[in-house]
């Protein structure tokens, strides 16, 4: 059996996503301790204001320990 190291599910307490603006602007950070980080154009999936909204990487940042991700709206998840 092999893996699929391109696809990593976040793990509880080891990232945070702010997004206090997302209903104006559409962004969210996401930001993370996981030593592989995100690739421009990926795609997840957030909860956000009580729905779920799909989200691209549009631009990532090294820091020293993390990184972050700004992501921007990609799309409502229907239910």
């Amino acid at each position: 059996m092999t893996r699929d190291f391109g696809l990593r599910r976040f793990t509880a307490g080891a990232y945070a996503i702010v997004d206090d603006d997302f209903l104006t602007t559409g962004e969210v950070t996401i930001a993370s301790g996981d030593p592989l980080p995100p690739r421009l154009g990926d795609l997840y999936t957030i909860e956000s204001h009580g729905k779920l909204h799909e989200v691209q990487v549009a631009e990532t940042q090294q820091l020293p320990g993390c990184w972050t991700a700004r992501c921007k709206l990609y799309g409502l998840v229907e239910s």
